[in-house]
């Protein structure tokens, strides 16, 4: 059995909570800090259960473990629900880490810049073949980074959608009521509340109080995308409405331009993005390649 397991989509700060978790109730634990160059946590190891599918093996264990992370889906025809039922069969007290949809570029780009030494997508070829094929014969390497930003601009949104099921997201609550729902926005904006909420919950003791707001300082100095949902809808909005707007000094990733791409489409404009493989990094610079969808 375990204690405490901490279920959240890829990119959502999982590892981040359950070293919270253990730094801020438990004496004996490590205090160096876990961030990578990236902002992630993953210089802690912590327990990370994989998928689902090594749950049945870990069952089986009389070793006990006091606080783990999981994925709650891994591949697409991964019944959530189901996975979420068996994790409660094994665990005592359960917080359950989502994004929204103002925090989808935000975990994507921690998706794509975190998990995999390799890169997401690359590690996710075999994965995404078939969304691939009509991209340069579908392999990633033959592809130059204006196609792998139409790509992403036509693929990603739905891929993290399906991964996170924001659609199910109410039913979920709903059934498993006795879950903590946390959305990823509430380490960004209420980092002591809801430390102090997710301990609560856990029936784990708070010992450094002192210590949170220099915690949370650091931490969030890394995050170098958690306001980037924000930022890509002021440049939308700009784009849309012909008003003057740079993000030059704003450090865009591949991601980020992708949504503006589809974020665009979605407004009827479409960019002339054959062989664009420097992206604009102005309105003005945009605007010349602007056309009616």
């Amino acid at each position: 059995m375990i204690d405490v397991c901490i279920i959240f989509p890829g990119g959502s700060y999982g590892t981040f909570v359950e070293w919270c978790l253990n730094y801020f109730s438990n004496p004996n634990f490590d205090q160096t800090l876990p961030f990578t160059a990236t902002g992630s946590s993953h210089n802690f190891g912590g327990y990370h259960l994989r998928n689902c599918e090594l749950l049945p093996g870990f069952v089986d264990k009389e070793q006990h473990y006091n606080i783990g992370r999981i994925h709650p889906k891994i591949k697409k025809d991964d019944d959530i629900f189901k996975n979420c039922e068996f994790i409660k069969s094994v665990s005592n007290k359960i917080i359950y880490i989502y994004p929204n949809l103002d925090s989808f570029i935000w975990t994507i780009n921690n998706k794509f810049e975190k998990i995999y030494d390799e890169g997401y997508l690359i590690d996710s070829e075999e994965i995404i073949a078939h969304n691939l094929s009509q991209w340069d014969g579908g392999k990633l390497e033959n592809m130059q980074p204006w196609e792998i930003r139409e790509f992403l601009s036509f693929f990603i949104y739905k891929q993290h959608l399906s991964e996170v099921e924001l659609e199910n997201l109410d039913l979920i609550k709903q059934q498993f009521s006795d879950f903590y729902f946390m959305d990823v926005k509430e380490l960004r904006d209420n980092f002591r509340s809801i430390i102090e909420n997710l301990l609560g919950h856990c029936n784990l003791p708070m010992i450094r109080h002192s210590e949170v707001e220099n915690i949370y300082n650091k931490w969030l100095a890394v995050q170098y995308h958690s306001n980037k949902d924000s930022l890509v809808a002021e440049i939308t909005d700009a784009v849309v409405e012909d008003r003057e707007f740079s993000w030059a000094d704003k450090n865009l990733t591949l991601i980020d331009e992708a949504f503006i791409q589809m974020n665009l489409r979605n407004r009827k404009i479409e960019i002339q993005c054959f062989n664009l493989n420097q992206f604009p990094t102005s309105t003005q610079e945009l605007k010349p390649l602007l056309y009616a969808a």
